[in-house]
């Protein structure tokens, strides 16, 4: 019953990431729609902290649904997913730099975003890598056990 219950967790939990993913893609679509022009400068910058909070979101999804995950190849094609959104994001983030550089910026214009996805690229790669090892490791360690269950039910 309770591995029943973890599965549908699980289930659960990548089915909100995968809509949080979708999401994403929406938000990246509008904001490259609207940085053709400079004429929407401020509501290309609420789709950029939309963008970032969105970013947060899918971090604690794909965390949340590694952390249910019992197969190793799911494991890694969930891993695999998030480097390559966190890898678009920090692409459209230099985009939009670039793309406001050309205006002037006030103290308050460098926000909270900015400094999260400073913080977020940073920090992220190696808590998402150290992560990973121990999940990796975990999901041996229990697949050995599991094969040594079945040895010795044999």
């Amino acid at each position: 019953m309770e591995e029943t219950e973890t599965t549908m967790d699980f289930v659960d939990s990548k089915r909100k990431r995968s809509t949080q993913k979708a999401s994403m893609t929406k938000l990246y679509n509008e904001l490259e729609k609207n940085m053709m022009s400079r004429d929407n400068i401020d509501y290309v910058k609420v789709l950029n902290q939309k963008l970032c909070e969105r970013f947060e979101l899918i971090k604690n999804a794909h965390i949340q649904c590694l952390e249910l995950c019992s197969v190793p190849d799911v494991a890694e094609n969930l891993e695999l997913t998030y480097g390559n959104c966190l890898q678009n994001f920090v692409e459209l983030r230099k985009r939009f730099s670039q793309w406001t550089a050309t205006d002037e910026k006030t103290p308050e214009e460098d926000d909270a975003c900015s400094v999260a996805s400073r913080i977020s690229s940073a920090s992220s790669g190696s808590a998402i890598s150290e992560l990973r090892k121990v999940k990796a490791k975990r999901l041996v360690l229990e697949h050995r056990l599991k094969r040594i269950k079945e040895r010795h039910a044999i």
